[in-house]
């Protein structure tokens, strides 16, 4: 049973160096040489571009479609059996059960948490945001203490701490780059103003059905009418990268933990985003839509015992995520219709089908076949 380190990453689209999402420069050293060096899966689609939605599809490898949960106010644990998580499987299989921030889009109830976890904590710290024409985006000093911060250190001491006979299953999810984009100053400095690049792609809906062009203008956190111009657009652009940035730092931080740690050689490290990101595009500053740019995320497996990178150009969904972990852990899949593992790709660089992914928003749903 080898130990298994998941880190959740939110609202994180291909905005990396590595997947050349973003046209102009972007500081991901960290990202960018677990992708080179691990299995990075290129074409990997979220359940829905919505948080509550993909993480329990994640969590449980069940489809939105499957558990009902299509919304963030809805309650996953209404639904799905905690023991029938991926948290609880493995804990009842024996490892030691960890999670720190935001992996679940909702915490769970002291009933739930005893049955996933060993230990559980959210590690919210308050801090200042800055704030410029009603946006909370800009700079804060350095040195600012941030809770994805806090949660890196808590994961990097336990790694460097780690004892006991029992593998370990931990869960670390860093909250950036989520809106609010306001990071310390100094990861503003990598990204100065008159080198952000606006990639406004055209917004021609004439293909659309009238039910998508409505809720198109339900837009989180701020619809296209308050982005007036190039310049608002590039200081919101700016800020979303700046928060790339940070959050690549923390979980630099974390994998070399990992990796100068006794137990690297026993350990797969699987990191994903939760969906992507609108930036702009289309006049989109959201996910919520059914676009590459809010479906798609950033999905990469890392067996330390092995140096090798690959890329992976199949399509394949973020719930297949669920039956990976078991197969990492040599667990059985005691749950019917939750994907197919991806430890194919990685031990040899393929998979029997299907390749295809189910993203839906709303109960709109397109799929993308190979």
């Amino acid at each position: 049973m080898k130990n298994i380190l998941m880190i959740a990453i939110d609202d994180l689209n291909d905005w990396t160096a590595e997947l050349q999402g973003y046209s102009g420069r972007v500081h991901t050293p960290n990202l960018d040489k677990l992708m080179s060096t691990g299995t990075n899966f290129v074409n990997a689609f979220s359940s829905a571009a919505i948080c509550n939605p993909s993480r329990t599809a994640i969590m449980t490898g069940r489809s939105p479609i499957d558990t009902g949960i299509l919304q963030n106010q809805a309650d996953w644990e209404s639904v799905v059996a905690p023991d029938q998580t991926i948290f609880g499987i493995l804990k009842s299989a024996g490892y030691e059960t960890t999670s720190l921030g935001k992996v679940l889009h909702t915490g769970p109830s002291p009933t739930a948490m005893s049955q996933m976890f060993d230990y559980y904590n959210f590690m919210g710290v308050p801090h200042p945001t800055a704030s410029f024409d009603g946006f909370a985006v800009g700079p804060i000093p350095n040195g600012t203490v941030m809770p994805d911060q806090v949660r890196a250190d808590a994961a990097v001491n336990m790694i460097e701490n780690a004892q006991g006979d029992k593998p370990f299953f931990l869960s670390v999810g860093f909250d950036k780059p989520h809106y609010a984009w306001s990071v310390p100053q100094k990861y503003f400095d990598l990204y100065p103003l008159d080198q952000i690049v606006f990639d406004k792609t055209p917004d021609n809906y004439s293909d659309l059905p009238d039910f998508i062009k409505e809720h198109a203008g339900q837009t989180d956190p701020f619809d296209a009418s308050r982005v007036p111009d190039e310049l608002t657009a590039k200081k919101l652009i700016q800020g979303y990268l700046a928060s790339i940035s940070y959050m690549d730092e923390q979980l630099g931080r974390v994998v070399q933990a990992i990796e100068s740690s006794p137990a690297a050689s026993k350990t797969v490290l699987v990191a994903w985003s939760d969906h992507g990101y609108h930036l702009g595009d289309r006049d989109f500053w959201h996910k919520f839509t059914l676009w590459d740019n809010a479906a798609k995320a950033p999905l990469v497996i890392k067996d330390f015992s092995s140096p090798n990178g690959q890329v992976i150009t199949d399509v394949v969904e973020l719930r297949d995520i669920f039956p990976t972990l078991l197969d990492i852990a040599d667990v059985p899949n005691p749950v019917a219709g939750t994907g197919l593992s991806l430890m194919p790709y990685v031990e040899t660089g393929a998979r029997g089908g299907p390749h295809e992914a189910l993203s839906l928003i709303h109960i709109s749903e397109p799929t993308r076949p190979y």
